[in-house]
């Protein structure tokens, strides 16, 4: 990793924090969501309303005009409420897995999302979850201990501090090697008095 750009990098987001942060382009709603994500109740007597309450909250943190995988699992929880709740409940049973952990239980949603959109949706390509969208559904319970993804920004952060570590490709990656370069920035985070 290369801390020199890594500062620059730093310094020009101290710099345009206010901007960055204004009205028009604030950022924060990425936390305000995770705040929202504490309340996932796993045990919701309507599991599938709780489910689309936090849905209509994520705006385009997991959701785009091309996929729509956090939709489908309020679509599935509409029609199987309990194969849902299983799904999220064996996400979230245990917030400090290790990554080869984490990247099982990660394989377990993704193939358990899959088994349903084959079951309701064979045809579409609208539903699928992915590794990206099961790390956003882990960082927004838990951001403590996981890391968002979007596969172009991240590639792009990757080059600018010259972590050349290869993580694979860019939409099924190996997690270990994307966590060891969050957790490198992170620390750089801690030691910068100023962020």
């Amino acid at each position: 990793m290369n801390k020199t750009n890594l500062q620059v990098i730093f310094k020009k987001y101290i710099d345009n924090f206010e901007f960055l942060n204004n009205s028009e382009n604030d950022e924060t709603y990425k936390w305000e969501i995770a705040q929202a994500f504490q309340a996932f109740d796993l045990d919701a007597d309507d599991f599938a309303e709780m489910l689309t309450r936090l849905w209509k909250l994520t705006s385009n943190l997991i959701d785009s005009s091309q996929q729509l995988p956090f939709y489908a699992m309020v679509d599935y929880a509409r029609k199987e409420p309990e194969t849902v709740r299983e799904m999220f409940k064996k996400l979230y049973a245990d917030e400090h897995l290790d990554c080869d952990a984490k990247q099982k239980t990660i394989n377990e949603f993704i193939s358990a999302s899959e088994e349903l959109r084959m079951k309701y949706y064979p045809d579409s390509r609208l539903y699928i979850n992915n590794q990206r969208s099961v790390m956003m559904y882990l960082f927004l319970r838990y951001p403590d201990s996981n890391y968002g993804y979007k596969a172009s920004q991240a590639k792009s952060f990757a080059d600018c501090i010259e972590f050349y570590d290869d993580w694979g490709p860019m939409t099924d990656f190996r997690l270990d090697i994307f966590y060891r370069m969050c957790d490198q920035l992170i620390e750089e985070i801690k030691a910068n008095e100023a962020l």
